[in-house]
């Protein structure tokens, strides 16, 4: 037993070896990595109705439809963000290039979810927080757009509203990533090589 106390002693230099060499691989990769940023912001499908309840003298259920058709509206906007197409015009109004050219790919720039009853949660990334902000902005321009000719009415046009938007910066934590792969690798390699004399001693 005494004896395996002291293998197992013997193996913490090469545990810490190992342990400094994932270190500064994981230091390597992650400090290359591109620091991007986030412009999030809310938007809201509604009808402005010329009509309303206060200047009519009979019952009014567009609140009700309006509610209704909203939400499929919202629907049909959330379709529309996997489009390569819609969203290529998006970066090109926003003057922001691409960073990849297949359309699976591009149909995911841009991350949209949707919060009932007719809310969109959408975020665009870019390298920069100017590109980020001008997408939010062109991405409003361009879905409003849209919304309002295949909703054109001859009283109402549904329309977006858009929250402010917030733009936060998504940095990797390169000091504490490379702190966890020392430790994980270094206590690894101890659990291998207990794991190796305790085999050794059964045999």
């Amino acid at each position: 037993m005494k004896k395996d106390f002291h293998s197992l002693l013997k193996a913490i230099p090469i545990a810490l070896g190992v342990g400094v060499i994932v270190a500064g691989l994981i230091w390597a990769i992650t400090s290359r990595l591109a620091t991007t940023y986030d412009a999030a912001t809310t938007w809201t499908v509604s009808k402005s109705s010329s009509l309303s309840q206060q200047k009519t003298d009979y019952y009014l259920y567009d609140q009700y439809y309006i509610t209704l058709a909203s939400q499929q509206y919202a629907d049909i906007i959330q379709a529309w963000f996997a489009s390569a197409g819609i969203v290529e015009q998006v970066y090109r109004k926003a003057d922001v290039s691409l960073p990849t050219i297949k359309p699976a790919k591009i149909a995911k720039l841009i991350r949209v979810t949707k919060r009932p009853p007719a809310n969109l949660a959408v975020r665009f990334r870019a390298e920069n927080e100017q590109d980020a902000d001008r997408l939010a902005q062109a991405g409003h321009e361009i879905f409003s757009e849209r919304l309002s000719q295949i909703s054109k009415g001859e009283q109402d046009t549904y329309q977006i509203i858009a929250a402010p938007v917030y733009t936060s910066m998504n940095q990797v934590n390169t000091s504490f990533l490379a702190l966890i792969g020392f430790l994980g690798a270094s206590l690894a390699v101890l659990v291998m090589w207990g794991t190796i004399l305790y085999i050794v001693r059964e045999a």
